[in-house]
């Protein structure tokens, strides 16, 4: 009479096929055999697959060892035990972000107050009111590289200024203010141009959108830089810019790029078709153009403090300006000023981008097939569904325009969804690491995704709608999500221990 350990591997592997994960992992502590099948490469890989909802023809990283190391992985260090609840804001949460090296992370609420907070105890280290601003909300903020100045933006309280707001760059030693620049629209947002430079946009004439380099200096008066300007058609404006290091060809040199002197590309959201975003617009900034806007020695070349006279300095750099951009019948294969255009079909809610700057995410809530606009200030119906599309900016073609769809190359992460209407759809601001991304959701959540394998590894509740997410970067699987419940929670993964607060 023989016992279970007499039976053959291949019908242990046939029971043990149909285990979860928490049964696999018992039966392999029983004995030496059971723990030598519970290790089938094989049977980890259908788990995976199964547990993960991924196709058969799924495949590892290159650098990665085995398939019960990849569950390992991705169970074990991703964000999603709460493990602290932030409750100082008094309204919605709109944004947060992090420092480049992780010690502080910020937050910008519907309350008018931007806080900052140390990002591995998270205590609340400085609360800045706004309200004295003449603002209404502040809305984003974003840290500088050096991590020595905050900027923050925000909309403006009044009935004649209905779409403006402005832009505030803080000293975070004393958190003392360093410079204001005028925004119009709001949701121009804003962002950092350098360490020391910020872009922000203004519509002129309601016909010319003017984007701008500010200098915030601390040795230095304060400067404004003309960059460039965009001729507007149906009503549509550039809308959240960010800067990402262009590519060299040379990847093992790109994090070493001096941020402020080398080449850069101006990614925005706008549209052609309709005010609402539906493309994506990219400019090639040459790494002569810091040196050409600035104009001005470094303080370690022996340039004394310029005396102010209290007039704006606003020279025009020398960089071709965008007049006949987007092209007049909304023809987006047509020629254009731009250096790339991606046509999404459907309204964009937000976009990222990678911490290598290879990658761009992009947040867009499709149109119906076929959709026609006969009127550029009525975008649209827009779908529920929102779909996250990966655009590799390396493989794209100075001059070209394309068209993402479901047929194209890049990857897509589905799962988070919207419901507001297309006249009232706003920003869910997302995030990304080395191997994780992540974005809020209006069904009151945050999701996280694997990069790699494109698979939704996490679904963190809230009570709202979520806002925004941002990842701490140096520390794996630490997540903090914002949302309309007031709260920012702090969520860790399984292999951190939880947080004493």
């Amino acid at each position: 009479m023989c016992g279970v350990e007499d039976l053959p591997d291949s019908l242990l592997l046939s029971v043990f096929c149909w285990l979860d994960l928490q049964d696999l992992c018992a039966v392999s502590t029983c004995c030496q055999i059971w723990a030598r099948v519970g290790w089938d490469e094989l049977l980890w890989k259908s788990l995976f697959l199964r547990h993960f909802d991924l196709p058969s023809s799924a495949a590892m990283p290159e650098d990665a060892d085995s398939w019960r190391l990849e569950f390992r992985r991705l169970y074990e260090d991703t964000p999603c035990i709460e493990a602290v609840k932030l409750t100082a804001h008094t309204d919605e949460v709109l944004h947060v972000a992090f420092s480049q090296d992780g010690s502080r992370f910020a937050s910008c609420s519907k309350d008018c107050s931007v806080k900052v907070w140390d990002g591995h105890s998270y205590e609340l280290l400085h609360s800045e009111d706004l309200h004295n601003r003449n603002w209404l909300y502040s809305q984003f903020s974003q840290f500088s590289q050096d991590g020595l100045r905050l900027l923050v933006s925000g909309a403006k309280n009044s009935p004649f200024e209905m779409s403006s707001g402005s832009i505030l760059i803080f000293s975070l030693d004393g958190f003392s203010l360093l410079a204001a620049a005028y925004a119009e629209p709001y949701d121009i947002f804003g962002c950092w141009f350098g360490r020391e430079a910020f872009l922000s946009g203004n519509i002129e004439d309601f016909s010319i959108f003017r984007l701008s380099v500010h200098f915030a200096l601390e040795k230095f008066s304060y400067m404004q830089r003309r960059l460039l300007h965009f001729r507007l058609f149906n009503n549509s404006y550039p809308r959240m810019l960010a800067i990402a290091r262009a590519h060299t060809g040379e990847e093992e040199t790109m994090l070493e790029t001096d941020d402020d002197y080398g080449n850069k590309l101006l990614i925005f959201a706008t549209g052609s078709l309709t005010y609402a975003s539906h493309q994506i617009g990219i400019k090639f900034l040459p790494a002569e153009v810091f040196r050409t806007l600035i104009k001005l020695p470094r303080v370690d070349e022996g340039l004394l403090e310029r005396e102010t006279d209290g007039h704006e300095d606003v020279e025009e750099a020398d960089l071709e300006a965008v007049e006949d951009w987007p092209d007049f019948q909304g023809n987006v294969d047509g020629p254009t000023s731009l250096d790339c255009l991606l046509e999404f079909n459907g309204q964009i809610v937000g976009f990222c981008l990678s911490p290598d700057h290879r990658y761009l995410f992009v947040n867009c809530r499709a149109w119906a097939p076929d959709t026609q606009i006969p009127d550029p200030t009525h975008p649209p119906p827009i779908s529920n569904i929102i779909t996250l599309h990966e655009v590799d900016l390396w493989s794209l073609e100075r001059g070209n325009h394309v068209r993402i769809s479901e047929k194209t190359e890049f990857r897509r992460f589905l799962g988070h969804k919207a419901f507001t209407p297309e006249d009232r759809c706003f920003f869910m601001f997302m995030d990304a690491s080395h191997s994780l991304l992540s974005s809020g959701s209006e069904d009151a959540s945050a999701y996280v995704w694997d990069r790699h394998y494109g698979a939704c590894v996490a679904t963190l509740l809230h009570h709202d709608v979520v806002n925004s997410v941002a990842l701490h970067p140096t520390r794996h699987g630490v997540l903090v999500s914002a949302s309309d419940d007031h709260i920012l929670r702090v969520w860790h993964p399984r292999s951190l221990p939880r947080h004493d607060g």
